[in-house]
């Protein structure tokens, strides 16, 4: 069942309609359309705005999700792109996902504030949007540091925008939530826009349109959804509906406006579809267009919400060489952690137990030094260096103790390093018989996840563990270092078959 074609079936039979398009002033350069619906139907659903006393999302220490709970015997509604906010690190909601509060569901979310700490158990309350190119940035590319990389260009955006008005802005430019709210405040022009924007009684959506066409498209299936959403969604269109013609050549054809939005929806029908959550009858499919991207959710096979948003260009960077003295400017967070490690390899190898010690909850200072093997003076050192790179945030929890947490950067590295030592045997393995045992065949795309290596395993010349399996066989195993190809024999591993096996050193 095609569900796009079906809603877009609705908009050309005329139970929804386009209605007159909207421009603020003789300069902008964004035109809006809202969308109307003839019928007032009825809902089997809820949106998280309505019910925002009876739900409860908690931090649980994963930067990829967080844990929703509450006491509503409805669907409930989660746009895409909200932003969770709170005594924890801020995090947004990935794609728009259809869940069941009281049967405590977990949401995809992506970490909006890189520098923040990680808090279990926290509690998190909605806010604002994710402002268009950032949520576009999320949805296609689905990467936690394509994410921070948008962030940090908004920021810096925004940050020129609002000088105009006489704002300082001295927070963190990773920080997304403090950036859209002071976006909000300073830009006195864009509050005059969203006052002026039609609101009409049945509108279930709307389209905006600049000089390149559509940039983002949305509807939902009944008009309390849309009146619950709209204000937020509208505000995070700011960068496009603040956008001025300075010559005062720019004249739009109206009436060129909806055959655009109809070529639009046409070539829409195209897009490639990939489902990307399927749960109580809930389904949320991702769409992929030539220079679009966007989502449907449905529910019990009726779509409640369409989303369709124009996708950033590709940025393409220029390979450096695989050793450098300095960072080039536009390196990642992550990345200056993973360059520091390469530069101070015995410092790094403390840091990492530092980081794992703190994967689980905040700790305090004598919770850590229990823990990791290490001096005090080190394990200071450890901490401070940690944090000027932004991998670990110190704070105070309720009861006003120092403790030390994990900040996105810090899980972002981790998650790093367990994917370089991610081991792959690049030979087929003979057929061996010892005694009783016979050691089957295992095929070359064999993953080490499948491997028991010791967590210290690692290139003992350069200490990296992006490390690989060349050959083996019943009592020794071959490693060598992807990075300076070290080879040696050592470790202890285990088959697919449950055969544990000891080398020789």
């Amino acid at each position: 069942m095609n569900h796009v074609k079906d809603l877009i079936s609705q908009l050309d039979t005329g139970i929804y309609e386009f209605k007159e398009p909207w421009r603020a002033t003789n300069k902008s350069l964004t035109i809006v359309v809202p969308i109307v619906a003839k019928t007032k139907g009825k809902r089997n659903y809820v949106v998280l705005e309505e019910v925002k006393d009876k739900i409860k999302i908690v931090d649980t220490g994963g930067i990829n999700e967080a844990r929703i709970e509450g006491d509503v015997d409805k669907p409930t509604f989660i746009r895409g792109g909200t932003m969770l906010k709170g005594a924890t690190q801020a995090r947004a909601t990935q794609f728009g996902i259809m869940v069941m509060p009281q049967k405590s569901d977990k949401i995809p979310v992506h970490c909006i504030h890189a520098s923040r700490g990680i808090r279990p158990g926290v509690s998190f309350h909605s806010g604002e949007y994710a402002p268009r190119r950032i949520y576009s940035t999320m949805l296609s590319e689905r990467n936690q540091s394509r994410t921070w990389s948008e962030i940090s260009a908004y920021s810096t955006r925004m940050m020129e925008s609002v000088r105009v008005f006489g704002a300082r802005y001295d927070s963190p430019r990773d920080d997304l939530v403090q950036s859209v709210e002071t976006l909000h405040k300073w830009r006195r022009d864009l509050r005059e826009i969203l006052k002026q924007i039609p609101d009409h009684v049945k509108q279930v959506g709307t389209v905006v349109i600049d000089p390149d066409g559509v940039v983002g498209f949305e509807m939902y299936d009944h008009p309390d959804s849309w009146k619950a959403f709209s204000e937020s969604i509208i505000r995070s269109y700011a960068e496009a509906l603040t956008k001025e013609d300075k010559t005062g050549i720019f004249k739009p054809d109206m009436t060129a406006i909806i055959p655009l939005i109809h070529s639009f929806l046409k070539n829409l029908q195209k897009a490639k579809e990939e489902e990307v959550f399927d749960k109580n009858k809930a389904k949320t499919v991702i769409l992929r267009a030539e220079g679009f991207v966007g989502e449907y959710t449905t529910l019990k096979e009726k779509t409640i919400h369409l989303l369709v948003t124009r996708s950033n260009p590709t940025r393409t960077t220029k390979r450096l060489p695989r050793r450098r003295a300095l960072a080039p400017p536009h390196q990642s967070t992550v990345q200056r952690v993973i360059d520091w490690g390469k530069t101070f390899k015995r410092k790094m190898k403390n840091a990492i137990q530092v980081l794992t010690t703190l994967r689980d909850k905040p700790k305090t200072w004598t919770a850590i030094k229990s823990k990791a093997r290490m001096s005090k003076a080190t394990l200071s050192s450890r901490l401070k260096e940690l944090q000027e790179l932004g991998a670990i945030e110190k704070g105070r929890d309720e009861n006003g103790a120092t403790r030390y947490s994990l900040t996105g950067i810090g899980h972002e590295y981790l998650r790093h390093q367990r994917k370089s030592s991610s081991l792959r045997l690049s030979r087929p393995v003979s057929v061996r018989r010892t005694g009783s045992l016979e050691y089957q065949q295992i095929p070359a795309v064999w993953e080490a996840r499948h491997m028991d290596l010791q967590p210290e395993e690692a290139c003992p010349k350069c200490r990296s563990p992006d490390i690989s399996v060349w050959s083996f066989d019943t009592e020794t195993v071959n490693y060598e270092c992807n990075i300076c190809r070290h080879k040696w024999t050592g470790a202890r591993w285990t088959s697919p078959h449950g055969i544990r096996t000891k080398t020789r050193c």
